[in-house]
């Protein structure tokens, strides 16, 4: 099943029967998409508010990863076999990259660039068609990648005790960005940076805040201040850091 979770909690189906399901992922101007298949074929299905659901794309492989870039274009691969596909709104389907090794997941940047996951843990950019460049790494057996909204990969790597949440790093050695409960699948973030973690465990969706935004307490300013909570905070110069 397919559920919406509204800022404030609330929950709604938008679809059932759904075998299958690898990635979802959400556009402002198409909806939500699934990427739903078995181990020789996959499909790409688009959702409504009132539940209708609409197959986009079939794919004759089975296909790892799910995007959407700036353009709405579909970002997809085919796993094994490191190629990285695009999608137009023609549904026409198109190569975009030959990488060397196999797909583990892509997300695309607000740059629009394409971000690739790949099975040694090394991280590649794609800017255009068979143009792609080496930015970083995330320790082997990554699952899955996010872009925070301050624009850096994220990866989420699973562990016997608890997965780790890492930041891209120029080398091999991991950079965690923060720990996880047991069970911990896959993760987003919101639009302040704060990540939404799913638990298959424990049937739970929980969001960790350490970002908000407040009134600002001078009378008659109706502007927003933004507010970070952080254990590294380094007082700044006629700024207060907490």
């Amino acid at each position: 099943m397919l559920f919406r979770v509204t800022a404030d909690g609330t929950t709604s189906v938008l679809g059932k029967d759904l075998t299958g399901i690898s990635r979802i992922v959400d556009s402002r101007q198409l909806g939500p998409h699934a990427l739903v298949g078995d181990q020789k074929s996959s499909r790409v299905l688009r959702f409504t508010d009132t539940g209708m659901r609409q197959t986009v794309i079939h794919f004759a492989f089975r296909a790892t990863g799910l995007a959407v870039d700036p353009e709405n274009n579909l970002i997809t691969s085919g796993g094994k076999s490191g190629v990285v596909y695009h999608v137009d709104d023609e549904k026409t389907l198109s190569q975009l990259v030959q990488l060397s090794e196999p797909v583990v997941d892509l997300a695309t940047d607000r740059l629009g660039n394409v971000i690739v996951l790949l099975k040694s843990g090394k991280v590649v950019s794609v800017t255009s068609q068979d143009n792609s460049t080496p930015i970083g790494f995330l320790p082997p057996g990554t699952t899955r990648i996010k872009i925070h909204p301050d624009n850096y990969p994220v990866g989420l790597t699973p562990a016997e005790q608890r997965p780790t949440l890492n930041r891209l790093n120029k080398t091999s050695t991991p950079r965690q960005f923060a720990g996880t409960a047991m069970g911990t699948s896959a993760f987003a973030f919101d639009g302040l940076g704060n990540f939404v973690l799913t638990n298959p465990d424990l049937r739970a969706v929980t969001r960790v805040k350490s970002r908000f935004v407040v009134n600002c307490s001078h009378p008659d300013c109706d502007q927003k201040v933004h507010m970070i909570l952080t254990p590294n905070a380094v007082p700044k110069h006629r700024q207060r850091s907490f």
